[in-house]
C-alpha cells in the first residue's frame, strides 16, 4: 500500500513539474504526502524498496528545491493576506520535508541517494526564510514545522561529506549563531548538531573558534532553563572547540569550570562524557584553577559510579589447556554496580536526531563504548591535575590508586559482548592504558610509590618504571596493557590481591596502644612513621582524628646505644625532651603539633598532627624530573616560613631540631610549610654543656657534628643554608657518594658557587649560613635580619590578602543575615496571604486562594513581580516583566484606592500623552537626556478631584478616570527609577552574543541571572542599589572577567593588591584592590558603569 502510493506520487511529481501546479493540486499532492506520511511514521527500513528512493530523490528535486524560493517571498510579505492564514505552499512544503525526514531515517537510503548537496542547499534556503519571518511577523505552527524538519534534514545530510563542502561557509556559520536564541527547541538544538559536523574540519574549527560560538555554549549550558537535548549538544559542540586556546580562554574566563563540575554531579550520563572532555582540554593549562573548582572528588566519584566492582579472584579452572586466558566470569559484563542513572527525555518532540549510540546496554545512554571513553577522559583530567606533587597526593588520599588499579582487572566487563574476542582486547588495552598513564604519574611522586611496590610482577614493574616520568604517549603503555590481558591466572590472582591492599578504606594493619595503624608513610634508619587514627569509643571505629605516629626502637643504637646502661639513660633523656617540648606546647603555623607520646613494648612512640602535602624533597625531585626548576618568588616564599618556624623553635621554645632536612619539611596547599620529625630534638644548651652526639643526615650535618665537637641551634642553621642551595639548584651543596670526601668537604665548607642567574641576596644568605667556623656563623635572628626586605615584602603581601579577607567574610556575614532576613519576610507574607484566604472565607465574600498559594513554588516567583506591595493608597503592585525578549511592560494597578467609594473594577488612569518602551530600546528619536527624564512620574494632585469625571460603570465594567494633562505635575516614582536601569541592563542582555571573549558582557548577563533568579527583598535590594551607584559589593562571584572589567571600568590602577595562586611549581602573584571585598565581585557603581557603557555601544541611546 505505502509503496504503490509512493510510486504514484513519484510518477506525478516526474510527470508535473512544480511550476505546472495549481493551488488545488498542490492541496491534493499535500493530502497524498501526509496520508504516506502517516502510513510509513514507524518504519525505519526504505532502502529495500525502489520506490521510497525514487520518491525521496524526486521529491526533493522537483518540489522542495522548486517551492524553496516562493517559500522566501511569502517570508518576506508582510500583508495582511498572508498574515491571517496560510497558502497551500506552505502546508505542502511542511507534508514534503516531514516525509523527507522520515525517509531520511534510513541511512542506507540516503547513501545511494545522488543529490544531497542541492539538498543541504535547499534546507539551507528553508531555514533562511523561515528565520527572516521569525524576525519580522513572526511564526505560525506550519512554519516553524517546516523549519524543524529542515533543520532535522541538515543534520541528516550533513553525514555526507560533499554537502558537508557545500555547507561551509563562514555567513552560514554565523546564520547558524544567531539562530541559537529566541528560536524553537528542535530548532536550536538541530543547528547545534550542524555545528558539530561542520567543526569535523579543522579549518571550520578555527572560524568557530574565533566567533561567539564558545560563548553562546557556554551561556547555553549555565542557563538552567536550557532544554535538555539543547544541552547536550552544546556540550558536545563546546568540547568539540575547546582544544583551542582560545576557547580555553573564554572557558576559564565565563565560569566555565565551575558549570562542568557542577554538571558532574548530574545524574545525566550523556551529559558527562563532553563535560568530561571539556576538563580534559582546559586541564593542562589551567590546572589549578581546575583543582580550586573542586574537580578531583568530583572525578574520583565518576570512578566510583562508572568503574565495574572488582570481581571475585579468578580461579584455575578459567584458562584452557594451551594456558591462554579466556573471557572467563571474571571478564563478561555484571551488573553488580549500575553504570549510570535514568536519562531525561529529548525535547525534540520525538523527531530524529543524530545521537553517538553505537551501541545499548541497560541503563547507560549510548553503551558500553561510551562508559569506556567516559573513564579514558576521566582518567587523563586525573594525569593532567597530577602533574602537581601536591595534586598527586590529594588524588591518592581519594583512593584514586585503588580504584584506577581496579579497572585494570576489569576493563574487559566495559567492551561490548556482542564483539570479537580481538576487538574486546583492543578495547580493553585502550582504556588500560589511560588507567596506566594515570599510575604511572602518580608514582612519580615518592609518597606514593608505597602502593605499587608489589602491585606488578617484577618484569612487568621494570617496565612500568623505564616508562619513565610524566610520559603522555599512550603507545608506551599500551604494550603493559596487552601485557596484562595475557596474564595468566596466577599473575592476576596475585594481581588482584595486591589491588586489594592499595585501598585506602581497609581494615587497620595494626593496635598500637589507643591507635589504630593503616599504613606506613615512611621509614628512615631512626624509625618509621605510620598513619594512624585515634581511637576514642570503642563502638564506633569511624570515630577519633587522623595522626601521624611515629615507632622508634628501644635497640637502635644510633639513638639508645648498644648496653642497656645506655638505652636507659638515653631513653630518660629522650622522655625529657619529649616532655619539655609537650610544656613548650608547639603551637606555630609552620611546626608540627605533638599530641602524646608513650612506649609500647620494645618501641618509643610519638604522637604528631598529621600533615597533609608532601615532602620538600619530594617537590625537589618531582621538578628535576620534569626539568624545571624553584622560581625566586616561590624560594622566598618557602624559605621566610622555614626561617619562621626556625625562629619560633629556637627563641619561643629554646629548642634544638638536630635534623632540619627537606625530608622533614612539608609543603601543603599553596607552599604552606610545616617542620616535622622533632624525634632527635633537643633542648638549647650553651658553654660547656653543648650536646655532642652525632646525629642527624650527614649531608645536612654541620662541621662541628662531623668532627665531633661541640655544637648549638646554630647546627640548624648550617641545615637552613643547605637547604636554601637546594632550592636553588635542586641538588644539596655537598653531595658525593664518598663519605670521607663529603665529610672532608663539609668541614672546609667547600661546595659549587650558585650562579650568577641566582638573586644577590639569596646567594649572601647561603654563604654566610655555610660558614664553617660556628662563631662566625649568624644564629636565626641575624639570618631574619639578612632576609629582612624580603620579610617585609611578604608582609605588606599578606596584610593585604588579610584585609581582603577579611572584607570578604564581612561581606559572607551580610549576606548571610540578608537572607535570613528575606526568608523571614518570605515567611510572614505567606502567613498574611493565608490570613487573607482565611478572612475573606469566613465573611463570605467567597473569594478563592490567591493562586500564589496554589503551588509552593510559584511564591518566590510571584514575590519578585510584585516590586512594592504598599500598605496604603493602592492595595497591590505588579510589574510583568518579559526579560527573556528583553521588553518591558507597562506596570499595572489593581485594586481598590484608599478613597474610593467602593467600586468592584480596577481602575484605568489615561493621560494625554504616554510613553511605552518598544521592543529592544527607548521610543524612537528619545534621547539620552529625555530618557534620564522619563524616571520621573505622574501623581495626582488634590485640586485636581473637581476636575475629575467619574463615571460609575455597569457591573463587570471597569471605572475610568479622564485627567488633564495640564493638571499633572512630574514626581520621582521610585518605581520608575528601579526599572530605567533594568530595562538598559535586559536590553544589553538581548543582544547578539559578541564574537571573542567579552568579560562585560559576561558580568552582565551573570548578573541578571542572579537577579531573576533572587527573592523579592534581593531583588529589591539589588535594583535599589543599582539605580543608586553604591560603592558596596554586588556580592555575586563574576569570576575572573570581574578583573578585566575592573581595569576597563575604572583604569589598570585600580588592581592593585595581591592573590596568591599555586600552579604547581609557581606561585604566581596577581595584583587586586585591596578596597574590593573580593577580587571576583564589583561595585554597584562599577557595575551600573559598565551597563551604561554597553548600553551606549550598542545603540541603546540611538535615534
Amino acid at each position: 500500500m505505502a509503496e504503490a502510493l509512493a510510486a504514484e506520487l513519484s510518477a506525478q511529481m516526474l510527470a508535473t513539474p512544480c511550476p505546472g501546479l495549481d493551488e488545488n493540486s498542490i492541496e491534493e499532492e499535500a493530502a497524498l504526502l501526509k496520508r504516506l506520511a502517516k502510513s510509513i511514521r514507524d518504519r525505519r527500513q526504505f532502502c529495500s524498496s525502489r520506490e521510497f528512493v525514487t520518491l525521496f530523490a524526486h521529491l526533493a528535486q522537483h518540489r522542495l528545491a522548486p517551492m524553496t524560493p516562493r517559500l522566501a517571498e511569502l517570508a518576506s510579505s508582510t500583508s495582511t493576506e498572508v498574515v491571517s492564514f496560510e497558502p497551500p505552499l506552505v502546508l505542502h512544503l511542511v507534508q514534503s520535508a516531514t516525509l523527507l525526514r522520515i525517509l531520511a531515517r534510513d541511512p542506507t537510503l540516503l547513501g545511494n541517494v545522488s543529490g544531497l548537496p542541492s539538498l543541504a542547499l535547499a534546507c539551507m534556503d528553508l531555514g533562511r526564510a523561515c528565520a527572516a519571518r521569525h524576525r519580522t511577523t513572526g511564526l505560525s505552527k506550519p512554519w516553524r514545522v517546516i523549519w524543524a524538519e529542515a533543520s532535522c534534514l541538515l543534520v541528516k545530510a550533513s553525514e555526507d561529506n560533499d554537502a558537508l563542502a557545500a555547507l561551509a561557509t563562514p555567513t552560514f556559520e554565523r546564520e547558524l549563531l544567531r539562530d541559537l536564541s529566541g528560536v524553537p527547541v528542535t530548532v536550536q538544538q538541530n543547528n547545534l548538531l550542524i555545528l558539530l559536523a561542520l567543526a569535523r574540519s579543522d579549518e571550520v574549527r578555527e572560524r568557530l573558534g574565533a566567533t561567539e560560538a564558545a560563548i553562546v555554549c557556554i551561556e547555553l549550558l549555565q542557563d538552567s532553563s536550557t532544554a535538555w537535548s539543547v544541552s547536550l549538544a552544546a556540550a558536545r559542540l563546546l568540547a568539540r572547540l575547546a582544544d583551542q586556546a582560545v576557547v580555553q580562554d573564554d572557558c576559564v574566563t565565563h565560569g566555565m569550570i565551575h558549570a562542568c563540575i557542577l554538571q558532574l554531579q548530574d545524574r545525566n550520563t550523556a551529559l558527562l562524557l563532553p563535560t568530561v572532555q571539556i576538563l580534559e582540554h582546559i586541564s593542562p593549562n589551567y590546572q589549578e584553577e581546575v583543582r580550586a573548582a573542586g574537580a578531583i572528588p568530583a572525578l574520583i566519584r565518576l570512578l566510583q559510579r562508572f568503574g565495574p566492582e572488582l570481581p571475585p579472584p579468578p580461579s584455575t579452572a578459567t584458562s584452557t589447556a594451551t594456558g591462554r586466558p579466556l573471557l572467563s566470569a571474571a571478564s563478561r559484563p555484571t551488573s553488580s554496580r549500575p553504570t549510570s542513572a535514568s536519562v531525561r527525555p529529548s525535547s525534540s518532540g520525538g523527531r530524529d536526531t543524530p545521537s553517538d549510540t553505537s551501541s545499548s546496554s541497560p541503563g547507560v545512554a549510548g553503551g558500553r563504548p561510551m562508559v569506556t571513553s567516559l573513564l579514558c577522559s576521566t582518567c587523563s583530567v586525573l594525569t593532567d591535575l597530577a602533574r602537581s606533587e601536591i595534586n598527586a597526593v590529594a588524588i591518592q588520599e581519594a583512593n584514586a590508586i585503588f580504584l584506577a588499579a581496579c579497572l585494570l582487572i576489569t576493563s574487559i566487563q566495559l567492551t561490548d559482548a556482542d564483539q570479537s574476542e580481538t576487538a574486546r582486547q583492543s578495547a580493553a588495552s585502550r582504556l588500560m592504558a589511560y588507567v596506566l598513564r594515570l599510575l604511572r604519574f602518580l608514582f612519580s611522586v615518592a609518597r606514593n610509590r608505597r602502593f605499587f611496590k608489589r602491585m606488578f610482577p617484577p618484569d612487568l614493574f621494570a617496565d612500568f618504571i623505564d616508562v619513565g616520568h610524566y610520559q603522555y604517549d599512550l603507545n608506551k603503555y599500551r604494550i603493559m596493557a596487552k601485557v596484562i590481558l595475557r596474564m595468566g591466572d596466577r599473575a592476576r590472582r596475585r594481581l588482584h590481591y595486591a589491588v586489594l591492599e592499595t585501598s585506602v578504606h581497609n581494615e587497620p594493619i595494626k593496635r598500637i596502644n589507643n591507635y589504630q595503624v593503616f599504613e606506613i608513610l615512611g621509614s628512615g634508619s631512626f624509625g618509621s612513621v605510620y598513619r594512624a587514627k585515634q581511637i576514642i569509643d570503642e563502638s564506633d571505629s569511624k570515630a577519633g582524628r587522623t595522626v601521624a605516629l611515629k615507632e622508634m626502637p628501644l635497640k637502635n643504637p644510633l639513638l639508645f646505644g648498644s648496653t642497656d646502661a645506655e638505652r636507659s639513660h638515653s631513653l630518660k633523656l629522650i622522655e625529657n625532651e619529649i616532655s619539655i617540648m609537650e610544656n613548650a606546647k608547639l603551637k606555630h603555623p609552620n611546626v608540627v603539633k605533638y599530641m602524646d607520646s608513650f612506649v609500647d613494648g620494645s618501641n618509643l612512640y610519638v604522637v604528631m598532627e598529621m600533615v597533609e602535602g608532601a615532602s620538600l624533597q619530594e617537590n625537589v625531585n618531582a621538578l628535576k624530573e620534569k626539568g624545571q626548576t624553584f622560581r625566586e618568588t616561590r624560594i622566598w616564599r618557602i624559605a621566610i616560613q622555614i626561617v619562621n618556624g626556625l625562629r619560633y623553635i629556637h627563641k619561643d621554645c629554646k629548642v634544638v631540631h638536630r635534623d632540619v632536612t627537606p625530608n622533614n619539611i612539608m609543603l601543603g596547599w599553596y607552599d604552606k610549610v610545616t617542620i616535622i620529625d622533632f624525634g632527635l630534638a633537643r633542648k638549647g644548651q650553651t658553654g660547656s654543656t653543648l650536646m655532642q652526639s652525632s646525629v642527624g643526615t650527614l649531608c645536612y650535618s654541620c662541621p662541628e657534628i662531623v668532627t665531633g665537637a661541640p655544637y648549638g641551634a646554630k647546627s640548624d642553621i648550617w641545615s637552613l643554608g643547605c637547604i636554601f642551595y637546594q632550592l636553588a639548584t635542586l641538588e644539596p651543596p655537598f653531595n658525593t657518594t664518598n663519605m670521607l670526601a663529603l665529610a672532608k668537604r663539609i668541614v672546609e665548607a667547600r661546595y659549587p658557587p650558585l650562579p650568577d642567574t641566582q638573586p644577590e641576596l639569596l646567594r649572601n644568605v647561603i654563604d654566610r649560613c655555610l660558614t664553617a667556623d660556628a662563631a662566625k656563623r649568624p644564629d636565626i635572628d641575624e639570618v631574619c635580619h639578612l632576609l629582612g626586605p624580603v620579610i617585609m615584602r611578604e608582609y605588606n603581601d599578606a596584610v593585604l590578602t588579610l584585609e581582603v579577607k577579611d572584607r570578604i567574610i564581612s561581606q559572607e556575614r551580610s549576606l548571610k543575615q540578608r537572607l535570613r532576613t528575606e526568608a523571614q519576610e518570605q515567611k510572614s507574607s505567606f502567613r498574611n496571604l493565608l490570613r487573607m484566604a482565611h478572612g475573606s472565607a469566613v465573611n463570605g465574600h467567597g473569594s478563592r486562594l490567591p493562586s500564589v498559594l496554589e503551588s509552593p513554588g510559584a511564591l518566590s516567583s510571584s514575590m519578585t513581580s510584585n516590586l512594592f506591595l504598599t500598605q496604603r493608597g493602592v492595595g497591590s503592585a505588579s510589574a510583568s516583566m518579559n526579560h527573556g525578549a528583553g521588553a518591558l511592560r507597562s506596570a499595572s494597578r489593581n485594586g481598590r484606592g484608599s478613597g474610593g467609594s467602593g467600586g468592584e473594577g480596577p481602575i484605568s488612569v489615561r493621560t494625554e500623552e504616554e510613553e511605552v518602551f518598544d521592543e529592544g530600546g527607548p521610543p524612537e528619536g528619545r534621547s539620552r537626556a529625555a530618557s534620564e527624564r522619563s524616571e520621573a512620574g505622574l501623581r495626582l494632585p488634590t485640586s485636581a478631584s473637581s476636575t475629575m469625571r467619574h463615571s460609575r460603570p455597569a457591573s463587570g465594567i471597569a471605572k475610568t478616570l479622564l485627567i488633564p494633562t495640564q493638571e499633572l505635575r512630574p514626581i520621582q516614582d521610585p518605581t520608575v527609577s528601579l526599572l530605567q536601569p533594568l530595562h538598559k541592563l535586559v536590553f544589553v542582555c538581548n543582544r547578539p552574543a559578541p564574537r571573542q571573549a567579552d568579560p562585560a558582557r559576561h558580568v552582565i548577563t551573570h548578573f541578571r541571572r542572579e537577579l531573576f533568579a533572587s527573592g523579592p527583598t534581593a531583588f529589591r535590594t539589588h535594583l535599589q542599589r543599582l539605580s543608586q551607584a553604591a560603592d558596596a559589593a554586588v556580592g555575586i562571584d563574576f569570576g575572573p572577567a570581574a578583573a578585566a572589567v575592573r581595569q576597563w571600568v575604572e583604569g589598570p590602577e585600580t588592581s592593585e593588591g595581591i592573590e596568591p595562586s599555586f600552579d604547581g611549581n609557581t606561585t604566581r602573584m596577581l595584583k587586586i584592590d585591596p578596597d574590593m571585598v573580593d577580587r571576583h565581585s564589583l561595585t554597584y557603581r562599577q557595575l551600573r558603569q559598565l551597563i551604561e557603557q554597553q548600553a551606549n555601544v550598542l545603540g541603546y541611546y540611538d535615534a
